[in-house]
């Protein structure tokens, strides 16, 4: 699922959120519940919790439930990737392989 109208910039700051407040609870879990052994902790952060946690957010921001927030999140994506991009890590570097900015 996507992250609606917040895009990728969005569902980065929420998973760096969720990570620094639950970074504990997330390894005192981990070994005990098979998803996160699957996918790792940020795995299972970035495709469970970063979603229900936009989820809540879009149903705060519209006063709406969570089918029609889900709905909102489908139909909004396309803005929230152009609105809210991540910008890339890339470091771009000359023919002398400097840094350029």
């Amino acid at each position: 699922m996507s992250s609606g109208y917040y895009g990728p910039r969005g569902a980065r700051l929420m998973m760096d959120a969720i990570i620094t407040k639950f970074a504990a609870k997330l390894r005192r879990l981990g070994p005990s519940d098979s998803l996160m052994q699957a996918a790792g902790a940020s795995g299972f952060v970035q495709a469970v919790l970063v979603p229900e946690l936009t989820v809540m957010l879009v149903k705060d921001d519209m006063g709406v439930g969570d089918e029609t927030a889900r709905q909102i999140m489908r139909e909004s994506n396309m803005i929230g990737n152009l609105l809210n991009d991540q910008p890339d890590d890339d470091v771009k570097v000359d023919e002398d392989g400097n840094s350029r900015n």
